[in-house]
């Protein structure tokens, strides 16, 4: 049985939860980590990428990890930032995603270590940090004026 949970709602199994949200939200999108995804399928949720592949990146400013993380991180070798005038792209094992900057959902803003999340409508999620890439501060900055500020949140506090 899924262990319960004291919160706003009381004391209420995840299974309950994961219920009500099903029959409540059948079409909404969640995001977990990949610890987190597990207790979600338990729940009767479908794990799956929601985020569309494109096929190739397009031409715009292109910004890549330092170097020393593409010489010692396998997976840093293929990715790759780009900025175009119309979308924010992000090149990675999986494929490449894109989240036009009218269709930004919303923005976490990055705490510590922790990069900013760009969250698309399309269901892309799209990290930037100051150590993930050269030239991350300046398109930080960028997408402060480009984003509005009501579009911009802080990590949720752990709910435990």
């Amino acid at each position: 049985m899924p262990a319960a949970r004291q919160g706003p709602l009381g004391e209420r199994a995840a299974g309950e939860i994961a219920a009500v949200l099903k029959e409540a939200l059948p079409t909404a999108i969640g995001y977990a980590f990949d610890g987190a995804a597990e207790l979600w399928a338990d729940a009767g949720f479908t794990r799956a990428s929601t985020c569309p592949v494109i096929a190739e990146l397009p031409p715009g400013r292109a910004f890549k990890p330092p170097m020393v993380a593409r010489a010692f991180v396998k997976a840093s070798r293929s990715m790759q930032w780009v900025r175009t005038n119309d979308a924010l792209v992000l090149r990675d094992e999986d494929g490449v995603h894109e989240v036009r900057w009218d269709q930004v959902a919303g923005v976490m803003r990055g705490q510590g270590d922790e990069p900013t999340v760009v969250f698309g409508l399309n269901g892309c999620a799209i990290p930037l940090g100051a150590a993930m890439f050269r030239g991350a501060d300046q398109l930080l900055g960028e997408l402060k004026d480009r984003v509005p500020a009501d579009l911009w949140f802080d990590e949720p506090n752990d709910l435990d």
